[in-house]
């Protein structure tokens, strides 16, 4: 559900509302579902690695019947489910320089109001938002100058503060849980030219500042944060388009 606002031809404003949901999504099964069901579900034996049993670490710990873990393969199934909701805003303002071309600017903001997700068969959808994979929301502002068939732009890409930990269900630690992770900004720049009538080039550099992807060291996980972070650094690209008619 989404509504336009066209205040005067050079402003324009879009807020759209957003509710999906799925069933039987592809989901990695939760490591922990494995492990608690080893003895109960076939096959989940065969996806927990160990090492060979110990009598000294069996004889310390009465109970201890296996060896230690070494490795949890966790397969990709349909048994997820997804409830999300959110909000997109898209605003665009033109500014005429009269003979001298003109400066456009745009914002687009995605905002996540609720995200739940089950990774298990037969579990209710949990929140996951505001973790490193999930930040609560998201923001793109471009500012260009355009002069007869010419524009150049540089972009701002922002990404929410979130909590330092990959999954809000895995740890109750608060040392851990409250921790955060900065937002994290990076800018773009791109140069765009139609030299000819049915000829465009574009060049561009993502990442300009080459600004270093942020880490994350949660208690499950200790990695970069791939959802916010662009990890191949700073990229210069280059193409060139040609119509036919």
């Amino acid at each position: 559900f989404g509504v336009v606002w066209q205040a005067a031809k050079e402003l324009s404003a879009s807020l759209d509302w957003y509710g999906i949901k799925q069933r039987n999504t592809i989901q990695s099964l939760d490591p922990q579902y494995i492990l608690d069901n080893e003895d109960v579900v076939p096959g989940y034996a065969a996806m927990i690695g160990r090492d060979p049993r110990n009598a000294a670490l069996e004889k310390r710990y009465p109970g201890l019947n296996k060896g230690r873990i070494n490795s949890i393969t966790s397969p990709y199934i349909n048994v997820g489910r997804t409830d999300l909701q959110g909000l997109d805003l898209d605003v665009k303002y033109d500014v005429s320089l009269g003979n001298w071309g003109k400066l456009k600017f745009r914002e687009a903001n995605n905002y996540t109001l609720s995200l739940k997700q089950s990774t298990t068969p037969g579990a209710a959808p949990v929140s996951r938002l505001d973790s490193i994979k999930h930040p609560r929301w998201s923001n793109s502002f471009r500012t260009a100058y355009e002069y007869a068939s010419h524009e150049l732009a540089i972009t701002a890409r922002t990404y929410a503060s979130t909590r330092n930990i990959d999954d809000p269900t895995h740890s109750q630690d608060p040392a851990i849980t409250n921790a955060r992770i900065p937002s994290y900004t990076v800018w773009d720049m791109n140069f765009n030219t139609k030299p000819m009538k049915n000829l465009t080039l574009n060049f561009g550099t993502n990442n300009l500042f080459d600004k270093a992807p942020v880490y994350a060291n949660s208690s499950y996980s200790d990695t970069f944060v791939q959802s916010t972070n662009d990890l191949v650094g700073r990229f210069i690209y280059a193409n060139m388009r040609y119509q036919f008619h």
